[in-house]
């Protein structure tokens, strides 16, 4: 116990330490949501406001249509254009093995929107071998790959060399070995072949082929075989 010169009594059980608790506490909760420690790392913005295909971090595909439309004429409804997709789907859906309860589609058309003059379809795939079949029966050819999958790292990329490109390190910018790659095991690999864009939920991390990099989550890929990883 400390007595001050103008004798209030100040004891631990009065007033001060609970302040210096509350202090402590507000100052623990800052640093673990995110003042002064680990930010969030960062995401792509969906949707875009260009066609391209977009892999989510869970692996789940999509292909992004934009094209425009001219407002002034009144026979554009996004009302038709959702029920000319869902059909085409239903008809893709149609033609391929029944799914089992609980499973994805092969193909669902998940937004359809008309604002502005510009006219977006978002759809989503169970595989890559949909998406590179569906965008060539509707003629999606902004988004058609000739080749399309996704894996973990560890269960696409084998151990050796497979071809002579370099592999790029995007955070350091600089050339690396597969073999450094590989040990990225459970991080998402991206294995394509064709003249499209990609955009991925989280930052590429390394690439290889032909590829060229519009941004930090978005690639060109430049008629040829190509690898992504991101997580």
């Amino acid at each position: 116990m400390k007595k001050y010169g103008f004798g209030i009594e100040n004891t631990v059980d009065s007033w001060y330490h609970p302040i210096i608790c509350a202090a402590v506490f507000l100052l623990a909760v800052l640093l673990l949501t995110g003042c002064g420690g680990e930010e969030e790392e960062a995401r792509s913005v969906f949707p875009p406001e260009q066609s391209l295909i977009y892999m989510a971090s869970d692996g789940s595909l999509y292909t992004v249509l934009v094209g425009t439309y001219d407002e002034s004429r009144d026979y554009y409804s996004a009302d038709e254009l959702r029920t000319r997709e869902e059909e085409n789907a239903a008809r893709y859906n149609a033609a391929q093995p029944e799914t089992a309860e609980g499973e994805l589609p092969p193909v669902s058309v998940t937004d359809v929107s008309m604002a502005g003059g510009t006219a977006r379809v978002i759809c989503r795939y169970s595989g890559g071998l949909h998406l590179c079949q569906f965008t060539e029966e509707t003629g999606d050819l902004e988004n058609h790959p000739d080749f399309l999958e996704v894996t973990t790292v560890e269960e696409g990329l084998p151990t050796e060399e497979v071809w002579d490109a370099p592999w790029m390190d995007t955070e350091n910018q600089e050339e690396t070995t597969q073999k450094t790659v590989f040990r990225q095991r459970e991080m998402r690999l991206l294995h394509i072949t064709g003249t499209v864009t990609v955009q991925t939920e989280y930052k590429i991390r390394y690439y290889s082929g032909a590829v060229e990099l519009a941004d930090a989550f978005t690639a060109r890929i430049t008629g040829g075989e190509a690898w992504l990883v991101c997580r």
